[in-house]
């Protein structure tokens, strides 16, 4: 390496990139050679990009289709770079439209070569008629961002089935735009002006949109009457959309009222029952006990014979009673009082006696109501006259 102005080779000592040689440059006083990548190539001091650029030549600028068909239309690529490749071609003709290009890959173009690519356009029967804006793109093979462009026009033609449904579509949409006006008109009384304003301006361009596609199918333009009643189609969705809103709001407005009140009603009520608890809650308690229940008495089958209980213990006689006969000691039978003659006493009735001395105090009273009542006892003596 040598020191000193131009020449200067790898590690030579410099001040600016002028004392260096060409494929080098001036870093930290010192000449680097030039790392360039496969797009660039050493220039005078620095990296030189190459030129892929490419001159696009469409056979025809609009090219025409039937619906459901295919057509096909030439491009011709001229390098018109610095640098020989193979070059590709795309076409993007936009919603419903397939391309394809032959061939896919070109020869290498040396510099100022050209060659011809075919493109081929598929449609079907989905595809929106009348006019695709088509994007052609010729591009270094591997490397789309090297590339260079050109737009044309693909048109495509409605067939008679089509045209027939396009007619039928007007007839359709004729009839509902007074569908929409009059949903609009029954809840227009609950909407904003500004609301009234939005929805009318938009049945307004609905009617203005269906009389041009009208117009246009009268001079047989399908294409033309097609492209507005997708138009037409976009703003009644979105009407539809605003008439229903709009509608939910009008229902919740005036159902306020009427939600307030069946709210208020209820809350009167459930106060008015909580009152009344209260109330019943808080009376003084009856004076004096609850009226007896009478007992109805019950035969006691009385004559009808019972086995004796050979395991109920005897009273253990004295013993000189168990020297007597048995006869003089046989007491004799029981008699009730007069006033007891055919009733049995019972030793329970129908009411808690507790409860009859507690009284029906507050305490009684919530007991009463949130526990069950218990069982009447059974009796202890059952009737025993005849």
């Amino acid at each position: 390496s040598s020191s000193g102005s131009g020449g200067g080779g790898s590690g030579a000592t410099c001040t600016s990139d002028s004392d260096c040689s060409s494929g080098y440059y001036c870093t930290s006083s010192s000449c680097a050679a030039l790392s360039c990548t496969a797009d660039q190539y050493a220039g005078t001091h620095a990296c030189i990009d190459y030129n892929y650029t490419m001159k696009l030549e469409p056979e025809h600028s609009v090219v025409y289709v039937t619906l459901g068909e295919s057509n096909s239309s030439k491009v011709i690529l001229t390098n018109n770079g610095n640098i020989a490749f193979k070059a590709m071609l795309s076409a993007d003709a936009g919603e419903g439209v397939t391309t394809s290009a032959s061939p896919t890959e070109t020869v290498t173009l040396g510099i100022g070569d050209l060659t011809t690519v075919t493109v081929t356009y598929n449609t079907t029967a989905a595809t929106p008629i009348g006019n695709h804006t088509t994007t052609l793109k010729a591009y270094k093979s591997g490397n789309e961002a090297k590339s260079s462009t050109t737009t044309i026009t693909l048109v495509v033609i409605p067939t008679e089935e089509k045209k027939a449904l396009i007619a039928s579509n007007q007839s359709n949409f004729t009839s509902f735009i007074p569908g929409l006006e009059a949903a609009y008109s029954s809840i227009k009384s609950g909407l904003s002006a500004e609301k009234q304003a939005e929805i009318e301006a938009t049945i307004a361009s609905l009617k203005s949109k269906l009389s041009e596609a009208d117009a246009a199918l009268q001079s047989g333009d399908y294409i033309a009457a097609d492209e507005l009643h997708r138009q037409i189609l976009e703003e009644i969705d979105d009407l539809s959309t605003r008439l229903e809103s709009a509608e939910a709001e009008a229902v919740a407005s005036s159902g306020q009222f009427w939600g307030n009140a069946t709210i208020w009603t209820i809350a009167i009520i459930v106060a008015a029952a909580i009152a009344a608890f209260v109330i019943y809650l808080l009376l003084p308690p009856k004076k004096g006990q609850p009226k007896m229940k009478p007992v109805k008495p019950k035969p006691t089958g009385k004559g009808k014979f019972k086995f004796p209980n050979p395991f109920k213990k005897k009273d253990k006689a004295a013993p000189w009673v168990a020297s007597r006969p048995k006869e003089l000691y046989k007491p004799a039978p029981q008699q009730k009082p007069g006033y007891q003659q055919g009733y049995q006493r019972a030793s329970a009735f129908s009411y808690d006696t507790k409860q009859a001395k507690a009284g029906n105090g507050l305490g009684t009273k919530l007991k009463s109501i949130f526990k069950k009542k218990p069982k009447k006892q059974a009796n202890l003596y059952t009737y025993a006259g005849k």
